[in-house]
């Protein structure tokens, strides 16, 4: 079962970012949001292997459940400061720029959400 979501979960990923990279948007904001937006969804699918038997998938569970937290209550500064700092329309950079700010506050690496 755990597989089977991990699998969605990977699937997910590729084919939203393959057609948000395809897809014309109307400004950069619009397109920070849906990626912030799917980020947080990600994560929240990502939960459920909190009750996981195995370790290493639980904390992986564990940590989601930080992450969703975080994007809701950080989304408008998220999408402000990627239009600031001209992240770009590539998702990779996108995700590359949410998973460093999540970093960045939980204190594994230097604060990008302070250099406002």
């Amino acid at each position: 079962m755990q597989k089977m979501v991990f699998n969605l979960f990977v699937a997910g990923i590729l084919f939203s970012s393959a057609a948000l990279a395809d897809s014309p948007s109307s400004s950069n904001e619009s397109f920070y949001r849906t990626i912030v937006t799917q980020k947080i969804t990600q994560c929240e699918l990502k939960t459920q292997l909190a009750s996981s038997r195995g370790e290493n998938t639980r904390r992986c569970g564990l940590a989601a459940i930080g992450q969703v937290e975080f994007y809701r209550n950080h989304e408008e500064e998220l999408v402000q400061m990627m239009q600031k700092n001209d992240v770009g329309t590539k998702p990779y950079k996108v995700h590359y720029y949410l998973i460093k700010a999540y970093n960045d506050v939980s204190g594994r690496r230097g604060n990008i959400l302070a250099e406002k």
